[in-house]
């Protein structure tokens, strides 16, 4: 029993003293905006392939939104 409250407070340290760090999404806004773009282009100009830009649109707007 004697270990435990040692263990405990260090247990509590080691959680207080991790940072939070948040990635920067500007990366992700820029790619979202940049395959959307090309997406409508493709849209307009090879209609029948528009559908193989979607994928990226739609995984870039996830890890924009930070939710990936």
């Amino acid at each position: 029993m004697h270990g435990l409250p040692t263990f405990a407070a260090h247990l509590n340290m080691a959680f207080m003293s991790e940072e939070t760090v948040t990635p920067s999404t500007r990366k992700y806004w820029l790619l979202f905006a940049l395959s959307t773009f090309l997406t409508i282009l493709m849209l307009i100009f090879v209609n029948e392939w528009f559908w193989v830009g979607l994928p990226f649109v739609l995984t870039f707007f996830v890890q924009a939104l930070d939710k990936m």
